[in-house]
């Protein structure tokens, strides 16, 4: 046999050999998924669109803050059965509230989500009230509550204005949830209609980018229902 042939003999052994001792004689089988008492489904008045048209610059402060909007819009959730469920938010313009936007609403950063950026600048930034007034739980009164770990514990809605009784959005950090009047324990309802009032402000125009060619405000939040 020439040395060669040799060779390709032995290489031919070895994987053949290599491929027995890793050969596998059983597979598993997983089977996931996950139970739910029912399904629920969120909507938001007007299709989730807070249209501010167009703003003058005109209307703006050089030097600081502008509140250029404070408006409505209603939260509903829907679901098959009676359900426990919160809601949680998630600020998909993180890292962008501007300075001056945040001083003019007297807020807390984690209280305001921003409008974007524009060549890096900030543009503003807004807060988001969940009302007790008007909140209603398959059709009766209900309060308002929250939860800061993640439903362990739970707190009554406490803050008051002229908007009421409230809790400010706070994303990755509160989760809302639905309770009797008088209670604080998350109670099953088949739908919930949440009021909300939005409060849009934008930076002073000397930290804007230039107005030249017309600022874009791109805010944007995700309400996502949780199981408890």
């Amino acid at each position: 046999m020439t040395t060669h042939a040799l060779k390709a003999l032995l290489i031919t052994t070895l994987v053949a050999t290599s491929s027995s001792a890793f050969a596998a004689e059983s597979a598993d089988l997983a089977v996931r998924g996950t139970i739910r008492p029912s399904a629920c489904n969120v909507e938001l008045s007007g299709g989730g669109q807070l249209d501010l048209g167009t703003i003058s610059a005109t209307t703006l402060s050089e030097t600081a803050g502008t509140q250029v909007a404070n408006s409505s819009m209603t939260m509903t959730v829907s679901c098959d059965a009676a359900t426990r469920f919160g809601i949680s938010t998630t600020d998909n313009r993180a890292g962008t509230v501007g300075a001056t936007a945040l001083a003019a609403a007297g807020a807390a950063h984690s209280q305001m989500m921003g409008l974007g950026t524009v060549n890096g600048t900030a543009v503003g930034g807004y807060t988001v009230f969940l009302l007790n007034n008007g909140l209603t739980g398959d059709g009766s009164s209900i309060a308002g509550i929250y939860s800061q770990n993640g439903g362990s514990t739970w707190t009554a809605n406490f803050r008051t204005g002229a908007l009421g009784v409230y809790a400010m959005a706070q994303p990755g950090i509160r989760t809302h949830g639905f309770a009797n009047d008088g209670e604080t324990a998350p109670e099953a309802f088949s739908t919930v209609t949440q009021p909300m009032s939005i409060a849009v402000y934008v930076n002073s125009t000397d930290t804007l980018p230039a107005l030249t060619g017309g600022v874009p405000i791109d805010g944007s939040l995700t309400f996502q229902i949780q199981y408890l």
